[in-house]
């Protein structure tokens, strides 16, 4: 049974990360990642992973993992889920004053925005 999957991984512009949030970005990677492989593609479907980081400017920045898997079935609420996978990358979110988003178009798409300050690579808050 042959099962090729193809990765791509796109850095924009260099991110300097302190410890505290280079934990649970790389936890979250891991976590989506896995789950891409294990779900998205059944049976030994061919397919893509991309994972993709960006500096939109300030301290905005842009996570996303994307799959053109077969995507999470329509019944399936992702916000009000008991799937440990989904809690997890909610929580490391949270820890880093991130949002989530989940896009369900073309495979899966988890998008995570954080601000991070470009000298100290902490989180900024707005507190």
């Amino acid at each position: 049974m042959k099962n090729n999957k193809n990765g791509n991984l796109q850095v924009d512009d260099p991110v300097t990360l302190n410890l505290s949030v280079a934990i649970p970005i790389a936890l979250i990677l891991n976590e989506a990642i896995s789950n891409s492989l294990k779900h998205g593609f059944p049976d030994g479907r061919e397919g893509a992973v991309t994972v993709e980081l960006q500096c939109l400017g300030g301290h905005a920045k842009l996570l996303k993992i994307a799959d053109d898997g077969i995507g999470i079935p329509p019944y399936i609420d992702e916000s009000h889920t008991n799937s440990f996978g989904l809690r997890l990358i909610r929580g490391l979110t949270s820890d880093i004053s991130g949002t989530l988003s989940i896009e369900k178009s073309e495979g899966t798409s988890i998008v995570i925005a954080f601000d991070i300050n470009d000298e100290t690579g902490f989180p900024v808050t707005n507190s």
